[in-house]
């Protein structure tokens, strides 16, 4: 699914990991209230203050957005902007 996303907007992948690193930015800044310019690629997940609903809503809109899956276990262990489009990118292949 996120290869006909890249196809769909003919990204290379290093435009498709920046593309994904301001999705995942800008909404967790959104479901954090919270600027997307103040959240880091490092920046912890947790500590800005998502809890498990806002990590549904954001797994949700990875899903729609890039066609992955990603489970709870996965947000806690891939839990920045950093390292979860890393995450996206590897499945990308």
């Amino acid at each position: 699914p996120s290869d006909v996303y890249k196809r769909q907007h003919r990204m290379s992948h290093q435009e498709f990991e920046s593309n994904v690193f301001e999705f995942v930015r800008s909404h967790v800044a959104f479901l954090c209230d919270r600027s997307a310019d103040s959240i880091r690629g490092d920046t912890d997940f947790f500590e800005l203050g998502l809890d498990s609903l806002r990590v549904i809503s954001l797994a949700r809109a990875i899903q729609e957005k890039f066609g992955h899956d990603v489970s709870l276990r996965e947000f806690y262990s891939a839990c920045s902007v950093g390292s979860m489009t890393k995450l996206i990118c590897e499945r990308h292949g």
